[in-house]
């Protein structure tokens, strides 16, 4: 049943994408990884920035990313995603930016 299933599903994808999908899961036993936090799920290494926010923030594209390090196809899901951190709003002061309101006595 499930080798049924992989054959109608595998008959969808382009014959350059299986390529490359077997050549790394017979080299690796793995072919695709997650990215979280900026960090290749499979060998653990960071990302480059760079290619983080290029994984992140395309639209539906049909170009394969690799990890740089392992050479797994790495996908991103959002919904596993930490957070972003939120920013502080900054007041000035006597020309000094403060990230929380301080109540100070006198002038500047």
């Amino acid at each position: 049943m499930l080798k049924k299933k992989r054959k109608v599903e595998r008959a969808g994808i382009g014959e350059a994408a299986l390529s490359t999908y077997d050549r790394i899961a017979k080299a690796k036993g793995t072919a695709v990884a997650e990215a979280l936090n900026q960090q290749c799920m499979a060998c653990q290494m960071m990302l480059r920035p760079q290619r983080w926010n290029d994984l992140r923030d395309r639209s539906y594209d049909e170009t394969m990313m690799t990890c740089e390090s392992c050479g797994r196809l790495l996908y991103y899901d959002p919904a596993r995603d930490s957070p972003q951190r939120k920013t502080v709003p900054v007041e000035e002061h006597c020309g000094v930016h403060h990230p929380i309101t301080l109540k100070l006595k006198g002038s500047c």
